[in-house]
């Protein structure tokens, strides 16, 4: 499955989801308020049906009073009895059957006070007798009276049955859907929570666990002979990977001809370099006296020229061999002044040259566990690097000291202008060079503290900077200390 199609479903799951849950929400409350709403107007509506049956026992009342006493009749004496079946009737418009219903009440009642109003017109008041004969002669009325009034009572109490209940269910139906309510609440969290926990799962055993592979694959790039693991599958992060692979795959062909293309120049270069300078020393050493000043400073020049492309021949190997991981280090017990000495002696005419002193302060019974051959080399680029940046008439300083962990600590300060800040964190990059002399940067690769980190670090060791107290600057390496020699 495509990444995106997984993300879809990542994100498109939790969505559906909770679109349900608020659907589910929203029904159950719109069911609440169906139900309020259902139950107001049945409340309404029997209110308004005991106001009409209040309504027409008063009107009853009225029209039967008439016949006993001097009181006339008037118009418009119906009009709240039909105001109020107008409001019942409006109630119930949207219900077929109470509509019905409603209409049937109101002919019926309409016609029952008419005809009760009629009858009561006839009676005499005060005449006894009058009235019996008066009273058998409406009989029939009577008994017509007698059957709408009993619709008019079934009509009442079949809208009462009808909403009756509904006025009463209210509170049991607000109590179930409190509970629906409820129940789709915790539904919808418990899936949520179910859903999340499933794509968490999902996520880090899919989609996390392949791109820590890749991110493992990536720092392994810069690695020599690195292996890369393959991604399975068929989404954007396997192409990614089967992209990155073949670029891996095409970078190692290219180191692999670097290597040899490297080795052979170096190796190539070093051998008639190395017979050059020779030839030209044994020149300066048996026929100084018959040369010109003129061409014996040009042979000088030259041998020191052969000498820095073999030492140049030499960096390229050593960084050949560190970056292949064929660096090979014999680590062995080793005096201190084992190290300086053969230091000093190599930059000795280097100092004299530029009128530079030398100050040794160590133990010379100390001794260090390392690569004679290896930790002289580093020794030796330091002690050139102090050189080169001292002033004329400065002075070099070597001392060691007690370092951390059990290692000796070997220093190396000079009396120059020291490292700016800003520069003092790229030192031991490969190709980093100080700009505060162009003639002495033109001079130098920027190998030579690449190299020097790279050599400690493979004894073990470590490497670093800091300001000179006195001014200037202090590198220094630490290497395991060992006990004193015997």
């Amino acid at each position: 499955m495509k990444l995106r199609h997984q993300i879809l479903i990542l994100l498109g799951l939790p969505v559906a989801c909770q679109i349900v849950s608020v659907c589910v929400l929203g029904y159950s409350v719109a069911k609440v308020d169906e139900a309020a709403n259902k139950e107001r107007k049945a409340k309404k509506v029997m209110f308004v049906i005991q106001q009409t049956g209040g309504l027409l026992g008063q009107r009853i009342i009225d029209i039967t009073s008439r016949a006993f006493s001097s009181h006339k009749y008037t118009e418009g004496e119906n009009a709240p009895i039909l105001a109020s079946l107008d409001e019942m009737k409006e109630l119930v418009k949207s219900d077929p059957e109470p509509e019905k219903i409603v209409a049937h009440l109101r002919t019926n009642l309409v016609r029952f006070l008419d005809t009760w109003e009629d009858i009561s017109k006839s009676y005499v008041p005060g005449k006894f007798k009058m009235y019996l004969s008066q009273f058998f002669d409406t009989q029939d009325s009577l008994e017509a009276l007698d059957v709408m009034y009993r619709l008019i009572e079934k009509d009442i109490e079949r809208l009462k049955e009808i909403y009756g209940p509904i006025a009463e269910e209210f509170q049991p139906r607000a109590i179930e859907a409190r509970m629906a309510l409820r129940s789709a609440v915790m539904g919808a969290i418990t899936v949520d929570v179910l859903l999340l926990i499933v794509l968490v799962i999902l996520v880090n055993k899919n989609t996390l666990r392949r791109l820590q592979i890749l991110m493992n694959n990536i720092r392994a790039f810069s690695q020599p002979k690195a292996q890369l693991q393959q991604l399975s599958g068929n989404d954007e992060l396997a192409e990614l990977d089967k992209a990155f692979r073949e670029m891996a795959e095409e970078k190692a062909r290219l180191d692999e001809i670097r290597k040899s293309l490297m080795a052979m120049a170096s190796h190539d270069l070093r051998t008639p370099l190395t017979s050059i300078s020779l030839t030209l020393e044994v020149i300066l050493d048996t026929e100084m006296a018959s040369l010109s000043p003129e061409l014996l400073k040009k042979i000088r020049r030259t041998s020191s020229e052969a000498n820095r492309l073999v030492r140049l021949a030499s960096t390229f190997l050593d960084i050949e061999k560190i970056e292949s991981g064929n660096l090979q280090v014999e680590m062995k017990k080793t005096s201190l002044a084992d190290i300086v000495e053969p230091s000093i002696a190599a930059v000795r005419s280097l100092a004299e040259a530029g009128n530079i002193e030398l100050v040794q302060s160590y133990n010379r019974t100390w001794n260090l566990s390392c690569d004679e051959e290896r930790t002289i080399q580093v020794l030796v680029n330091l002690l050139s690097n102090a050189i080169k940046f001292s002033p004329t008439n400065g002075s070099v300083i070597v001392r060691a000291v007690p370092g951390d962990n059990e290692l000796l600590r070997v220093e190396v300060a000079d009396s120059g202008s020291g490292v700016p800040e800003s520069e003092s964190k790229l030192l031991f990059n490969k190709f980093s060079q100080l700009e505060q002399n162009a003639e002495i940067k033109k001079s130098g690769s920027g190998l030579g503290l690449y190299i020097c980190k790279m050599l400690i670090v493979a004894q073990g060791g470590e490497i670093g900077f800091c300001p000179n107290e006195q001014g200037g600057s202090c590198f220094w390496f630490q290497l395991p200390a060992l006990s004193k020699l015997s």
